[in-house]
């Protein structure tokens, strides 16, 4: 164990790829992975499109696949391709 600067104690770690961060709290550490993580997987986000994903089907794929459900996504070309757009664009964000 290591006494830390305001009284703090912290187990040592030997690891070689820690051994930057061995004057850092633990729950500093934890904090900082966890939101390394988050932004890692925010900005992948938007760049690899998933098998059931709306970006990675052509529009006349998603208009087939609605419309055998029902569901209309516009009255005429337009309206259609402003719906499929959209989809995407909410998938993203």
């Amino acid at each position: 164990m290591k006494l830390q600067n305001g009284g703090t104690v912290s187990p040592v770690r030997l690891s070689k790829r820690n051994a930057t961060t061995v004057d850092q709290d633990s729950l500093e550490k934890a904090t900082k992975l966890k939101a390394r993580k988050n932004l890692d997987s925010a900005a992948d986000k938007g760049k690899k499109p998933q098998p059931c994903s709306f970006i990675s089907h052509a529009d006349s794929s998603l208009l087939d696949s609605t419309k055998s459900l029902g569901i209309v996504l516009g009255a005429n070309e337009q309206a259609i391709s402003d719906s499929i757009k959209f989809l995407r664009e909410v998938e993203l964000y």
